[in-house]
């Protein structure tokens, strides 16, 4: 009786260890695609389709747009979003990849500078060496005949005459470098206005160094960091238009390929902001009347960091948007997706009101013409 019952409570744990170990196989399939198709970064991939990859690195960042199913790596939802890499975490050292869109305007594209990508100064060699070597001269004289004559110089013995040539030219080899000379600082020069008060609040940043110098130039603004490659190296102004009231921290850092390093940062306290989108999905005031087609993003020219509020009873052919932090049309999130006019909420008044936050400079709206 004893061994029945040791084998009923052997097989009971078996049974509780083999439902545990297949209940994890089933989440992990749920959550990370397989099998997965090894890729080389950087990468893009636009259109419709189901694809599975795996990569050791995910560069400096990733980005999305108009996918209409999901985008996710290692199980977390990253769909139509510019995130960097930095906050997404490997799994077993590995990023899994799903991509599911049945739109062909769907993009995914992991980017920026990627590791091992350093740049490396060039040199220019010319070495020369030469080395000239003279053999001793001997001299034979032979005659012919059983009574020939023979001379030989050098011979052999005490008085021995040995006259070897040797000429030796060496030319000490030249090697011309060629370095392009980097920056060792460059003064940061950071202004916010208003310094305390209300919103829109303005920040110019600027520097005495070159552009071309810089390896790395950073916004950290409180717990969150916005990088910009170029426009950030080169100065320029940032717009903050949707701000909660608190108090903020600014630091800019600059990196030089010298390796020289410096960070300016500010304080400033907002104490009361507006809303994106007033109640019932309007947004106010309104910045222009629009009409398909319309394009608004910095390759148009346009100052695109801030909130904007857009009215149009002209919707196109479709509203597309990427790289923004909020699109919403009455009331209702469309943030970075491409949306035809059946899929808009009802209008108001006769109206859409698309409101726009942007934060970086590659954020685009557009309204495409039927």
């Amino acid at each position: 009786m004893k061994k029945y019952w040791r084998f009923l409570s052997l097989a009971t744990i078996l049974v509780v260890v083999l439902t545990a170990i297949v209940g994890s196989s089933i989440a992990s399939a749920q959550t990370v695609c397989s099998p997965a198709t090894p890729i080389s970064v950087p990468f893009s991939k636009d259109g419709a389709g189901t694809f599975c990859w795996q990569t050791t690195t995910l560069c400096d960042h990733i980005n999305s747009w108009n996918i209409t199913n999901t985008l996710s790596i290692n199980g977390t939802e990253y769909k139509n979003q510019f995130v960097f890499s930095s906050s997404i975490p490997p799994l077993n050292g590995v990023y899994t990849i799903t991509y599911e869109s049945t739109y062909f305007g769907g993009h995914f594209e992991i980017a920026g500078p990627c590791s091992g990508g350093s740049a490396t100064a060039t040199s220019t060699r010319t070495p020369t060496t030469m080395i000239t070597f003279h053999p001793p001269t001997r001299t034979y004289t032979p005659t012919t005949g059983p009574s020939a004559t023979r001379t030989r110089t050098p011979t052999r013995g005490p008085s021995a005459t040995r006259t070897p040539t040797r000429t030796f030219t060496p030319i000490i080899p030249t090697i011309t470098r060629s370095r392009t000379p980097t920056a060792t600082s460059a003064l940061i020069d950071v202004v916010i206005s208003p310094t305390q008060g209300v919103l829109p609040l303005s920040i110019n940043y600027n520097h005495t160094g070159n552009p071309a110098d810089f390896a790395r130039c950073t916004w950290t603004f409180s717990d969150s960091t916005i990088e910009e490659w170029v426009d950030v190296c080169n100065g320029g102004t940032h717009v903050y238009t949707n701000l909660a009231p608190g108090t903020y921290t600014l630091a800019l850092s600059y990196t030089l390929k010298s390796g020289f390093s410096q960070v300016a940062s500010k304080q400033f306290t907002i104490l009361a902001g507006p809303t994106a989108t007033q109640p019932g999905g309007v947004c106010s005031p309104v910045t222009a009347n629009i009409a398909a087609p319309f394009v608004f993003d910095r390759f148009n020219g346009d100052d695109v960091i801030g909130t904007h509020c857009w009215k149009t009873n002209d919707i196109g052919a479709a509203l597309n948007s990427f790289n923004n932090n909020l699109v919403s049309v009455n009331g209702v999130n469309l943030t970075n997706m491409w949306v035809a006019p059946a899929g808009m909420p009802a209008q108001i008044d006769g109206y859409w009101y698309i409101t726009q936050v942007c934060q970086v400079f590659s954020c685009h709206l557009e309204l495409f013409d039927d």
